[in-house]
C-alpha cells in the first residue's frame, strides 16, 4: 500500500525527471560525441533514484552539477564510480539578515572519472593507481630509470584500515611508450587533505572513502605531468574545479549572494537613482516596462536564473531548505 509520503515523493521525482528531460535539449549540445543523450538522461534519473535526498537540493546546484557531468561525459549516477552527486546543508542569508539552511548539490569527481578523462585523450595507453598499506613491501626507485616495486599483503580487513595507509602511487604509459609515475606518502596526502574544504566532515569522501581519496590525489598530481591536448587539459581542469568546490557542508556562516529581498531593494534603489537623472521630457517618453528592462540583470543566451551556475552573479541564490 502506497502511503501519502511515498506518493508525494513519487510525484516530486516525476516532476524532476520531466525537468531533466526538458534540459536535455541544451545539454546534448555539450555532450561528447561518444555519449548518448538517452544514456545520459537515464544516468541522471538513476542518480536521483539512488539518492532521493537530491530532490531537496536547490535546482540551481543540482542542474549545474548535471551540466558539468554532461560537459565531461561522466555518469552522475555513482554506479561507475566516475562522479557522485552529494547533497549537503549549507547556510544562506535570507531577508532581514537571518541565516537559514538550504540543501545544495555538490559534484564530486571520482578517481575513475579522472582516469576515464585521461584515457579518452588517445595519448594515454595505460593508466593505473594503487595504495600501499603499512607492512607491505614497497620500493620507490629513482634515477634515470624510475620505477615502483610493490608486493600486496591484504588477507585481512585490519591490514586495509584507513589508518594503515602508508603511500599511494599512480602511473601512466603514453602512446609512444614513455612511462610517468608519481608517489605520494602520508605527509604529502595530508597536505592535500588540509587544503580540501570540509575534509574532516563526516560526509566527506576523505572520511567515507579514504583510500579512494588517496588514489584521486595521486592521479590529479600525475595528470599535471602528462602531455595532454589543450581541449583535454581544459576538461580535466573543469573536473578539478568541481572537486575543489566541494564540502562546505554544515557551515552556516557562509557568505552568499544577496537574498532575493535585498537584491530587489538594490534594484529599486538603482531604478530610483536613474529616474532622478532623467529630464522631465525623458520621463514622459519612458515606455511602460522599460524601467524594469533597464534594471534587469543580463542573462546568458537561452538561460533562466535557475539554469545559471551557482557561482554566476545573475544566478538565483539557493532557496532556504528544511532545518536538519
Amino acid at each position: 500500500m502506497t502511503t501519502a509520503i511515498q506518493k508525494k515523493q513519487g510525484d516530486e521525482m516525476a516532476r524532476l525527471f520531466t525537468d531533466i528531460d526538458s534540459r536535455m535539449t541544451s545539454w546534448k549540445k555539450v555532450l561528447p560525441a561518444r555519449v548518448s543523450q538517452d544514456w545520459f538522461a537515464a544516468e541522471c534519473k538513476v542518480a536521483v533514484q539512488r539518492n532521493p535526498d537530491l530532490m531537496a537540493c536547490t535546482k540551481t546546484s543540482l542542474f549545474d552539477s548535471l551540466l558539468t557531468c554532461a560537459q565531461l561525459g561522466l555518469s552522475p549516477s555513482g554506479r561507475l564510480g566516475s562522479a557522485h552527486l552529494i547533497p549537503f546543508k549549507t547556510g544562506v542569508q535570507a531577508g532581514g539578515g537571518k541565516w537559514e539552511k538550504a540543501t545544495v548539490c555538490q559534484l564530486v569527481i571520482g578517481y575513475r572519472g579522472y582516469i576515464d578523462l585521461a584515457r579518452r585523450s588517445g595519448e594515454v595507453k595505460g593508466f593505473g593507481v594503487e595504495v600501499v598499506y603499512e607492512g607491505e613491501k614497497f620500493r620507490d626507485v629513482g634515477g634515470l630509470h624510475p620505477t615502483v616495486e610493490h608486493d600486496k599483503d591484504r588477507d585481512t580487513d585490519e591490514k586495509q584500515a584507513p589508518e594503515k595507509l602508508y603511500a599511494v602511487y599512480a602511473w601512466a604509459e603514453l602512446a609512444d611508450g614513455f612511462r610517468q609515475h608519481v608517489v605520494l606518502y602520508r605527509p604529502d596526502v595530508n597536505r592535500a587533505k588540509a587544503a580540501a574544504r570540509g575534509a574532516d566532515n563526516a560526509k566527506s569522501p576523505w572520511v567515507t572513502h579514504t583510500a579512494e581519496q588517496w588514489k584521486k590525489t595521486a592521479i590529479r598530481r600525475l595528470i599535471k605531468l602528462l602531455p595532454l591536448s589543450p581541449d583535454r587539459a581544459q576538461l580535466l581542469a573543469r573536473a578539478e574545479e568541481a572537486e575543489d568546490a566541494a564540502w562546505t557542508a554544515d557551515v552556516v556562516d557562509v557568505e552568499v549572494e544577496e537574498a532575493p529581498t535585498a537584491r530587489t531593494e538594490a534594484v529599486k534603489r538603482s531604478l530610483v537613482d536613474r529616474r532622478r537623472t532623467l529630464s522631465q521630457e525623458e520621463m514622459m517618453t519612458l515606455k511602460n516596462g522599460e524601467a524594469e528592462r533597464l534594471s534587469a540583470p543580463k542573462m546568458w543566451p537561452e538561460q533562466m536564473p535557475e539554469d545559471l551556475p551557482i557561482s554566476h552573479p545573475d544566478a538565483q541564490p539557493p532557496e532556504p531548505g528544511a532545518e536538519g
